[in-house]
Parts: structure tokens; sequence; C-alpha cells
């Protein structure tokens, strides 16, 4: 793992993190939460399925693809990276409610040694009163995800003064112990939803943060899918 300075021209080891943290769908979870509320209701499972975990993969463009954050995004900032790439994926999917996520999901080997993670998603919700509620539920999700990685797994801690954007946002250091290991940022403007999570590298400079997220934040609220 890495931390990059904005302030230095080289990457600063730091103590190994756990080994990755998995992304869990918001929806997945909200859904889980409901089936667990009414007692595992089958319609209401069918209907959960259908309306926001089932979706519609569908071919992914160019233009598509740099409105997510990717490590080829990452490395400008952290040319040190181990990218002994274990897998590097792009969806988009199309929801029945006529909503569209694009995701890009990079890790590094199980025997890389250094543990890489990174998540980001880009959200277009069909309202913003529909994009308000995945906002919302997108950070206990993640915090759902972390921690069923175990008691000693990365935990988010609020760090807004490091970066904004958007109508609302927020900004977090993933720490584990006394280590930071990785961020978390999600925001919202109008109908649309983006985040990104990254374990393995971190950065706490504003400065830093910004000339990271900004552009492709740019390319996606001028984005339609």
């Amino acid at each position: 793992m890495a931390h990059w300075d904005s302030e230095e021209d080289e990457a600063l080891p730091a103590r190994r993190p756990l080994r990755r943290a998995r992304k869990r769908s918001v929806w997945f979870v909200v859904l889980l939460v409901c089936l667990g509320t009414c007692g595992g209701c089958g319609v209401l499972g069918t209907l959960g399925y259908f309306f926001f975990v089932h979706d519609i993969e569908e071919p992914m463009t160019e233009a598509d693809k740099a409105v997510v954050l990717t490590i080829k995004d990452l490395l400008p900032f952290a040319p040190a990276l181990n990218l002994q790439q274990k897998s590097e994926t792009f969806k988009r999917a199309r929801h029945l409610d006529g909503s569209r996520d694009f995701e890009y999901e990079f890790e590094n080997a199980d025997d890389a040694d250094d543990t890489l993670y990174l998540y980001s998603s880009a959200g277009f919700e069909t309202s913003a009163q529909d994009a308000e509620g995945v906002y919302m539920m997108t950070t206990p999700a993640v915090k759902i995800g972390l921690a069923l990685t175990g008691k000693e797994g990365p935990t988010a801690v609020d760090r807004n003064d490091l970066f904004r954007w958007g109508d609302e946002s927020k900004c977090m250091l993933l720490v584990q112990g006394n280590v930071t290991v990785g961020n978390y940022f999600v925001a919202r403007k109008g109908s649309k939803v983006f985040s990104v999570l990254v374990i393995g590298v971190f950065f706490d400079k504003p400065e830093t943060l910004r000339r990271l997220l900004t552009p492709v934040l740019e390319r996606f609220e001028k984005h339609t899918p």
C-alpha cells in the first residue's frame, strides 16, 4: 500500500491492509433488510429483485468508461502502484425503472505483494428524488460491506474537509487500526450519483483529490447514457 502526497514525488510505504473489501450492491443490502423485516416474503423478494437487483447488460462505450475512475486515472498520482492484476472489469446495466449504472472494478491477484482494490460507479437515475435515495443508502451499504470483512477490517472516517462536489457529497478515509489504507467518496448532482472506493493507496491532501477526481466528475456531469 502507498500514500501519495501531492507535495512529494514518491509513494510512501505503509503497513499492509486487510486483503480487500468487497463491494456490496446498495439495493441488495436494502432488499435483505426488507426481507428480514417482512419475514422473507416471497412476493416482496421477487419484486425487489426485478426492480432493484436484476439488470440488463448493455454495451459500454469509451465515453461511458470515461465517467468512472480507473487505474489509468490513479497512476499519474501514484506511479509506484504494484499492478499484479487479477481482474479488471467494466459493466453497464439498465434497470427496469429506466435507470442506468456504469461500474468499474479492479483488484490485484490474491497472491500479489500489495493489496490494490478499486471500485467506481456512475449512476443515472430517473429523477433527483430517486438519486437522493440512492445517495442516502450508498454510504451505509459500503460500511456494511466493510464490516463484513471482519473486526480487523477498515472503517470509514469522515473527512469532508478534503473534497466536496455536487449537490451533496461525502469524503472519507478508510482506516485500519491507526493506519489509513484507502479512500471512499460519493456524490450526487441532480439525478446522478458517483462513487469510488479504493484500498491499497490513499490520498489525504485536498489538492491531490481535487486533481484526481474533478476531471472524471466533470465528464460524468455532462454525460448522457
